[in-house]
């Protein structure tokens, strides 16, 4: 995966390295979309800590009914949902928070004078509640069932064979497949060995982590050797999303090019909310800075929202835009922002919603919260389909080039331009560059020892966002008359 270089820096390890330059005056490997990360609470699911138990820390979806599974529904799982609706293919999670506990139950024995026999503890600490039952199977008299349910849903069964002296570790192993228990036999058990018949019963519940920044800080740290094209929170803390900013920063100079996206409530002055986004001036951050209304009354702002338009930028295609892109189930806007407002929010790198000619819900404009470009960033950083096109270019070249095995000649030096411009002809082809884009050797920089310097030029393309229409009319009276 290609990293930055400076201009007239030598790198030290192998490897492909890339930098951009704005070319202009004024104002064949494939790529990946649909992936989106997220940093949720909730009250269950492993924890993003060093601390917490190796059972898998981050977790990876493919379907928004995997969701319960892995985290429950409390908490800010609906961070996961909007990311699904937003239209991601992938979501990459992280539950964030340290301590807490895990709920458990004891099972005991037939015996006479009942012992305890098997510790059932909760495979992660939260205050998920579930109940559970042990009792003979209904299908066959040979075995046993302990079932485990959640709102008198049975989620999970495990089957153990009946005996009368050999059902405690019968259990032990078969709950050892479990997904949310762990089943542990009781230190120094000397009883019977038949267990118990226990009717529904609750188990008792744990307690939910301490959630800090640096929960987030440790969350966002397990998420750096995977690669997506948003990440969001479930915070509208400015800290929080500060340190965000500086994650994705972090691993864009490692080569790795997401945006973070964020949001605050409309009940912050507005504002105080362009003065927010402003500040970020950052092409890799997204601040969604209004929100809207669904059919039920419920209003998707701040982190939510953030987390649907996640959904959404991770889904395009870099050769679409979401400008003028209907939000789904929103009925209106969650405040209804003059032109002027909306003007304002152009300049300051916010993105918000209007309506368009039907009422319908959608993005005024898709753009970054880059608004005062310097040095090399041209305006091209500051639309969200071009800063895709641009990812896409770098990650692409970068893949074509980086298993490359040639001498440092002119051999090899062919072979990498012959890489760089299949996949720029590849592209110009899938309409996100113009015609004429080419790769060469840096001139100015001549290879040796192991390092080689390329040139390319691409000019990525933008969408038909702004349609400026004339109508010319005339009013003539007849020129002629009759008598």
């Amino acid at each position: 995966m290609g990293m930055f270089f400076s201009v007239g820096e030598t790198k030290k390890r192998p490897g492909t390295y890339q930098r951009y330059e704005n070319i202009g005056k004024t104002s064949e490997s494939d790529t990946y979309n649909g992936i989106a990360a997220a940093v949720i609470t909730a009250d269950w699911g492993p924890l993003g800590t060093p601390d917490s138990s190796p059972l898998g820390k981050v977790i990876s979806m493919s379907d928004d009914s995997e969701i319960l599974k892995y985290f429950g529904s409390a908490g800010t799982t609906k961070v996961l949902h909007e990311l699904f609706t937003g239209g991601a293919s992938t979501v990459i999670a992280v539950r964030a928070g340290s301590g807490g506990t895990a709920g458990s139950i004891t099972l005991k024995d037939g015996g006479d004078t009942p012992a305890e026999a098997i510790t059932i503890t909760l495979k992660y600490p939260g205050s998920r509640k579930f109940q559970c039952l042990l009792r003979d199977s209904l299908t066959d008299e040979s075995k046993r069932e302990f079932i485990l349910y959640e709102d008198s849903s049975m989620i999970e069964k495990i089957t153990f064979a009946l005996s009368t002296n050999g059902e405690v570790d019968a259990l032990v192993a078969a709950g050892a497949d479990s997904n949310y228990l762990l089943f542990k036999k009781a230190d120094k058990y000397s009883g019977n060995g038949k267990l118990a018949a226990v009717p529904q019963t609750n188990i008792t519940p744990g307690t939910d982590p301490t959630v800090t920044n640096e929960s987030y800080s440790d969350a966002l740290s397990l998420l750096e050797g995977y690669r997506f094209n948003t990440i969001c929170l479930d915070t509208n803390d400015s800290a929080v999303h500060a340190l965000l900013q500086g994650f994705v920063d972090r691993i864009f100079n490692d080569g790795k090019m997401c945006f973070g996206v964020v949001g605050e409530p409309i009940s912050i002055d507005y504002t105080t909310r362009l003065a927010h986004s402003a500040a970020y001036n950052d092409y890799k951050i997204i601040y969604l800075g209004t929100g809207w209304i669904d059919s039920d009354g419920n209003v998707h702002d701040g982190y939510y929202g953030a987390a649907r338009i996640a959904g959404m930028v991770a889904a395009v295609a870099s050769n679409a835009t979401l400008t003028h892109q209907k939000v789904a189930g929103a009925v209106s806007p969650a405040e209804m922002l003059t032109n002027s407002q909306l003007d304002a929010a152009v300049d300051h790198g916010m993105m918000t919603l209007s309506v368009n000619s039907s009422d319908a819900v959608w993005i005024d404009y898709a753009i970054t919260t880059l608004n005062a470009p310097s040095g090399e960033d041209d305006a091209g950083w500051k639309k969200i389909r071009r800063v895709k096109t641009r990812y896409e270019l770098l990650q692409r070249c970068s893949n074509a080039t980086e298993n490359l095995r040639v001498d440092n000649n002119t051999d090899g030096s062919t072979a990498v331009k012959q890489a760089v411009q299949g996949v720029l002809n590849a592209m110009v082809s899938e309409g996100k560059l113009s015609s004429g884009a080419t790769v060469s050797s840096d001139s100015s920089n001549k290879a040796t020892g192991d390092s080689a310097w390329f040139i390319i030029q691409a000019d990525d393309i933008d969408s038909l966002e702004k349609i400026y229409e004339v109508f010319q009319f005339r009013f003539s009276a007849s020129t002629s008359s009759t008598t």
